[in-house]
């Protein structure tokens, strides 16, 4: 009979009841079996049955097993030879087999005791113990023993100087410890000084070097290691020979989330630096971008020649990118940006941007006011510093000043997703760099932001030129490559949409110095879904037109704040926005533009703008402005303001009430067409107090606590109105009686 493949032990733990154990493998005869209790071989106290069998058998025990013992039964069959053979003898088939079986047996049971045995590879290498102890072992002896606990236990730690933490940190390196004494720190940890009779010129010495700072603590580590969250930048050359543009980008790719300081010095930057995700770039010292005289213009022009900041010189030709979409109906134009926050977190502090211009014979130029004029003279980059529309943008003490372009802003905030593909091309994400996800929650603080006009340096004030500028996208989409991708045929035009982020809102500008503001966000985050709703009921070749009303006053596109801060020259333009505030913020010039207002813009504690105009904008398709896009608007609010709310007569226009602009000697109603709106040449003193408000479709009612003034005018001086103006009502100074202007002119009241 042949001896199977089996394994020859089996392995039981009692349960105390049990007495019958099976074995499942063949054995010649019953002493080749062999029993063990928790690895002690018992001898008595069972008889196995099954011999012969190749299936195996069974033990049974004469008492059970204690629950939790460990039974084993095994196959052990001697390694001698049991069967002699005789000459002559007979040479019995049964006999031999079972005699060559017990040899195939031995085999299978040393084969299993070899595999439990520790083992090297045949090639070479260690012994592999298979995560299992090596017990029972004697104390190492000579240098290649191995070490037992007990030899460990006795001789590395009753040497060791013991504490009862779990950790306790390294000493230094020996060249560091030589010639110093061990201390301990106040949080207990080892460190080296120098010996008692070190002198302070000593200390200052080892503090010198450039293992110094590891013997500054700071907190609960030393200064080095709190030193290695910053890094600064060295590489670049600060007297603005050279570009320092690669030594930057390199930088700070590297070291991204961290915060990297360049030292003081005049920094040429030739080309587009981005600043990731979470990472700050730093100058030196802040910016004084506060103390200025009445034109601010001169410390500008002064700072720029001052040692002792951190200045990029905006200085070149750098690379043209199409980076944002606001041209209405064609391609986008490429610009040069100077500093884009390329990711969210992105911080900028304690630096000069300053812009420079090159002159029609081929020079550069920085900002000056006494530079000549010249007509050819173009700015090296259009946009100073983007926001590439991503979030938690931070500026600190930072000073952007410098030649734009016309249309331009010294800081631009792209109020619109970035990844949209237009006729020509868009490489909004430059190499994956840039992530745009909305332009949300920025901050700058202490900031300055003033542009100089490239072809006439010393004119303080122009037409569309801005320190800051918020734009979205411009209304019509029609060259846009649309997605998700439609046909151009009308019915597709509903789904063509530009992708967008969660819109455009809280920012929040303090302390700062701005020449000049545009507020215009046309974008608008579709309820549900984050996409820019660019949709109307009419569509036209596929185009989606012109925007719709916002669905909420309370969301994107608004919630700019201005606190304590002066806008000084360039206008101030708002345009479809929400929810803008200016706080303790005043003006000095320019004009103050306000059309399609879609939330309230609201001037408390201060004032803004000089020459304040209410000018007809007309709406993105041509049309006039509807009433409530008028300065005039509910939405417009001055409170504690210069801006005064400069009350006259009430009026109705479709659903609204407004007070008409009232002017001493001058009789004006208003309008709210599109046609000019006349202003205040002065504001009477006295306060109207209402205590009754009320209208109907016919007329309004207004109730005094005090009588209202009307305007005074002799008989010879009385105007001449129109029929619209029928019932207007002024003094007349001569006859001491109210007139009425009727279809026969003016008419007096008479005395009753």
């Amino acid at each position: 009979m042949s001896v199977p493949n089996q394994t020859p032990y089996i392995i039981y733990n009692a349960n105390g009841l049990t007495t019958v154990f099976s074995f499942e493998f063949y054995v010649i005869s019953a002493s080749d079996i062999q029993v063990t209790f928790d690895g002690v071989e018992i001898t008595t106290g069972y008889s196995v049955s099954g011999v012969g069998n190749t299936g195996g058998g069974d033990v049974t025990f004469i008492t059970p097993p204690a629950a939790g013992t460990v039974v084993m039964i095994e196959r052990v069959v001697p390694t001698f030879r049991l069967t002699d053979y005789q000459d002559n003898g007979d040479l019995l088939a049964d006999t031999v087999n079972k005699d060559f079986d017990r040899l195939w047996m031995a085999i299978q049971r040393y084969g299993i005791h070899l595999g439990l045995a520790l083992r090297r590879p045949l090639f070479g290498g260690p012994f592999n113990a298979e995560g299992f102890r090596i017990a029972n072992g004697g104390d190492p002896v000579d240098k290649q023993d191995f070490a037992t606990k007990n030899y460990v236990d006795s001789v590395s730690i009753v040497r060791a100087l013991r504490v009862p933490e779990a950790f306790v940190p390294l000493l230094p390196p020996a060249d560091y410890r030589a010639n110093k004494l061990l201390a301990f720190n106040a949080a207990g940890s080892p460190i080296v000084v120098l010996p008692p009779s070190g002198s302070a010129s000593d200390v200052m010495i080892e503090l010198a070097k450039p293992t110094g700072a590891n013997n500054i603590g700071y907190g609960d580590v030393t200064v080095a290691e709190r030193l290695s969250y910053v890094v600064y930048i060295t590489n670049a050359d600060p007297t603005g020979s050279t570009s320092a543009v690669a030594a930057i980008q390199a930088a700070v790719d590297v070291n991204k989330g961290k915060t990297l300081v360049l030292p003081a010095g005049d920094y040429l930057i030739d080309n587009t630096i981005f600043i990731p995700r979470n990472t700050q770039l730093c100058g030196v010292a802040p910016i004084p971008t506060m103390f200025h005289d009445i034109a601010h213009n001169n410390s500008i022009v002064d700072l720029i020649a001052e040692p002792g900041y951190t200045k990029f010189h905006l200085r070149g030709e750098p690379t043209k990118r199409i980076l944002t979409d606001v041209v209405h109906g064609a391609d986008d134009p490429a610009r040069s940006m100077g500093i884009v926050f390329a990711e969210s977190g992105a911080a900028l502090d304690n630096i000069a941007v300053i812009g420079w211009r090159k002159r029609t014979d081929g020079t550069y130029e920085p900002p000056s006011l006494t530079a000549p004029n010249d007509v050819g003279a173009v700015p090296c980059f259009d946009i100073p510093v983007f926001n590439a529309s991503v979030m938690s943008v931070r500026m600190h003490d930072t000073m952007i000043a410098g030649y734009i372009p016309e249309g331009s802003a010294c800081y631009w905030i792209d109020a619109s997703r970035g990844e949209q593909r237009n006729g020509s091309g868009n490489d909004f994400n430059v190499n994956d760099r840039i992530k745009s996800v909305g332009p949300n929650d920025s901050r700058q603080i202490d900031c300055c932001f003033w542009w100089f006009h490239p072809t006439a340096p010393s004119t303080s004030d122009a037409r569309n030129y801005y320190g800051l500028k918020v734009q979205g996208h411009d209304d019509d989409i029609r060259n846009l490559t649309r997605y998700p991708s439609e046909s151009a045929a009308d019915n597709a035009g509903a789904a063509n949409w530009i992708w967008g982020g969660p819109g455009t809102s809280d920012h929040k500008f303090r302390g700062s110095v701005i020449k000049g503001i545009s507020l215009d966000c046309t974008i608008k985050s579709y309820v549900g879904d984050d996409r820019l709703n660019y949709n109307k009921a009419t569509i036209v070749g596929g185009a989606n037109g012109y925007p719709g009303a916002w669905q909420n006053l309370t969301g994107a596109g608004g919630k700019f704040s201005f606190a304590d801060c002066v806008i000084r020259h360039g206008d101030i333009n708002l345009k479809r926005v929400a929810q803008v505030w200016f706080a303790n913020t005043y003006g000095e010039a320019g004009y103050f533009y306000m059309t399609n207002l879609t939330g309230y813009v609201t001037i408390s504690d201060g004032f803004i703008g000089q020459g304040v105009q209410d000018v007809t904008i007309n709406n993105p398709d041509g049309t006039t402005p509807t009433t409530y896009n008028r300065i005039n608007s509910p939405l417009y609010k001055a409170v504690n303001s210069g801006n005064d709310d400069r009350f006259g007569l009430i009026h109705s226009s479709g659903a609204h009430n407004y007070y008409r602009p009232h002017i001493d000697g001058v009789v004006s109603l208003g309008f709210d067409d599109g046609s000019t709106r006349r202003r205040f040449s002065s504001v009477f003193s006295n306060n109207i107090q209402t205590e009754l408000l009320t209208s109907s479709t016919s007329r309004n009612n207004v109730g005094f606590v005090k009588p209202p003034r009307l305007p005074n005018y002799t008989t010879s001086t009385l105007p001449t109105l129109g029929a619209t103006d029928y019932g207007s009502l002024v003094f007349n100074t001569t006859t001491n009686r109210v007139a009425v202007w009727t279809s026969a002119g003016w008419r007096s009241f008479q005395e009753v």
